[in-house]
């Protein structure tokens, strides 16, 4: 659409160039037949009109892209939240996965496990995921990643 209106803009101001040359071009050449200065100088006028129109159809359409390019990168900012408030939770779930984990690999050691009981094993591993889980999640807050909560 873009390009159609300026090559359009270009035929109508090519036009116009002709149209002038023909009006007050070279007095041998040109006639001076009153009647025919008065219809160059319409069609002067008339490309003028089309030209002022055109114009004005090029800045109706940079202002629709414009409130499309608004409305796409308001589209995306908004993907863009969502993803970073994702991988925020996806952060603070891997921590409640990775603590225990590493906890159970080392305590599955051979000489560590025949010194504590399961019990206590288990009750480190329950504690530990819990702090620190609860650890991440207040860093990510104080670090202002994890939006405020709406009231409605």
């Amino acid at each position: 659409m873009k390009h159609a209106l300026i090559t359009y803009l270009n035929t109508l101001w090519s036009s116009w160039d002709v149209i002038n040359s023909l009006r007050y071009g070279d007095a041998e050449i040109i006639s001076d037949n009153q009647k025919l200065l008065q219809r160059i100088g319409i069609l002067g006028d008339d490309i003028n009109r089309q030209i002022a129109l055109s114009e004005h159809m090029s800045e109706v359409l940079a202002s629709g892209l414009e409130v499309l390019q608004t409305i796409y990168n308001n589209q995306l900012q908004m993907l863009n939240n969502r993803l970073a408030f994702l991988a925020t939770w996806l952060g603070v779930l891997a921590t409640a996965g990775l603590v225990p984990n590493t906890l159970a690999t080392v305590f599955g050691i051979g000489k560590i496990n025949d010194l504590i009981d399961w019990p206590l094993i288990l009750t480190i591993l329950i504690i530990s995921t819990i702090v620190a889980t609860y650890l991440m999640y207040i860093f990510f807050k104080r670090k202002k990643w994890l939006p405020p909560k709406i009231e409605t």
